[in-house]
């Protein structure tokens, strides 16, 4: 099965766009009105996103051993 540049690619063009809005927040270019609860709540879900990549990468890399 061949996959296409995108399938690829999913998981690590979300992590450069979550990180550029974690950076964009940090530097004071989103709005000052997001709760802090809102933005607790969107740090964690980032940081689950980033552990199930990492891992669904390295998943995928030891099923491919597995088939070899």
């Amino acid at each position: 099965m061949t996959e296409t540049w995108l399938q690829k690619h999913w998981r690590p063009i979300l992590m450069v766009i979550f990180t550029g809005l974690i950076t964009a927040h940090w530097f004071g270019l989103t709005s000052r009105d997001i709760p802090e609860s809102v933005q607790n709540t969107l740090l964690h879900l980032i940081m689950i996103l980033g552990g199930v990549n990492i891992a669904g990468r390295s998943v995928e890399k030891v099923i491919e051993k597995l088939k070899k």
